[in-house]
């Protein structure tokens, strides 16, 4: 076993890593049998896939597509707003450093 942030690998069958069994390791929460990369396939899918056709009013936004993946949508929104934002920071630094 080996311990690291609360996580372990064990076995599929259920022993520990070096111990009897020959399936694939797989990590989990210690202390539990929740596989990390199991959550983390289901999580993934469900971003990718999750839509709600009933978002209310005051949860839309500009563009929202109510038949697109909501989480998507939310994530490009945020990425194009950060690339925006940096590249205005950029623009001003190389303005104002250009004027002096």
């Amino acid at each position: 076993m080996r311990h690291r942030s609360g996580l372990f690998l064990q076995d599929v069958g259920g022993s520990e890593v070096g111990g009897a069994g020959g399936g694939a390791p797989q990590l989990v929460i210690w202390g539990t049998d929740v596989d990390v990369n199991r959550c983390k396939e289901r999580f993934k899918r469900f971003l990718e896939r999750y839509i709600d056709p009933s978002v209310e009013q005051d949860e839309k936004f500009d563009g929202m597509d109510v038949d697109e993946p909501i989480y998507l949508q939310r994530l490009e929104e945020v990425l194009l707003t950060y690339f925006l934002t940096r590249l205005l920071i950029y623009l001003l630094t190389y303005f104002t450093a250009a004027t002096d």
